[in-house]
């Protein structure tokens, strides 16, 4: 089970994300590389709706292959090229993360590894077994 920190000496996060997240000993480790809005074909989906979604769908099935969920994200990194798509990046995690609220950096880039790609989702997980 993982714990979240968000101590009342410091401000309150500002959307659905905790200030810290702690993993319990003998907890199984997962690290998912960045995740983008390419789908099982190889396509890049259209618009920052669905890249977002196909990212977070990504994540998901890394997850799910190391017998996780989305409930075990300790940790979310989110790379986005536009301030114009934060409301939709937050919906979109809020939705999925409804049940919980893991530690969460956002980091506003000028570019990613492919100039179609509108953001970059990479994740930790934890478990304990």
């Amino acid at each position: 089970m993982i714990k979240f920190h968000n101590p009342k000496e410091i401000g309150a996060p500002a959307s659905r994300y905790s200030h810290g997240a702690e993993a319990g000993p003998g907890a199984r480790w997962l690290q998912i590389s960045g995740q983008v809005g390419v789908d099982p074909s190889g396509k890049i989906v259209q618009g920052i709706e669905a890249q977002t979604e196909r990212a977070f769908r990504n994540v998901e099935a890394i997850l799910k292959s190391a017998g996780m969920g989305f409930d075990d994200v300790v940790k979310i990194n989110t790379f986005l090229l536009s301030r114009d798509h934060l409301a939709v990046l937050r919906s979109v995690r809020d939705r999925l993360f409804a049940k919980t609220a893991p530690a969460s950096t956002l980091f506003m880039v000028a570019a990613l590894a492919h100039p179609d790609w509108l953001v970059e989702i990479e994740a930790v997980a934890a478990r304990q077994d």
